[in-house]
């Protein structure tokens, strides 16, 4: 898509305003949407690093390991944004320590999602800009 020159004003009768034209990313929309791009890519890469970074929790921490919990960790797609969750693994919160069982029982759960959401959000600026990187650019 071309873009479209803007003019600027002209000056009334006796004031010197000088004609321009404006273009470029940032006046023709493409700024906008490599932000919105930008801003996708940023939210599946803290995702995907943060279901990673949950599975190699689980590989340290669970005493028993159980491939089937660790294969069903993923980063999915949740609109408006990105999860990460143990899909169809109906024990989740047991393990986590939110279910009803651990008010019964010894077992308190392993908290591994509670304790990776402040490392991922440590983590999340360093990723989102290592991103942004490749979408600059596209804004100049």
């Amino acid at each position: 898509m071309m873009p479209t020159p803007r003019t600027g004003a002209r000056g009334g009768r006796g004031t010197a305003m000088p004609n321009f034209t404006v273009s470029g990313p940032f006046f023709d929309g493409r700024a906008d949407k490599a932000a919105e791009d930008a801003t996708r890519a940023m939210a599946r890469s803290i995702a995907i690093l943060g279901a990673a970074d949950i599975r190699a929790v689980q590989d340290r921490t669970f005493r028993v390991q159980t491939p089937y919990a660790r294969l069903q960790t993923e980063a999915i797609e949740s609109p408006p944004g990105w999860k990460i969750w143990m899909q169809h693994v109906v024990y989740r919160f047991w393990l986590e320590g939110t279910g009803s069982r651990n008010k019964t029982s010894r077992f308190k759960g392993y908290w591994i999602f509670r304790t990776a959401f402040g490392r991922i959000n440590m983590r999340a600026q360093n990723m989102g800009n290592s991103v942004m990187v490749r979408f600059m650019g596209r804004m100049n």
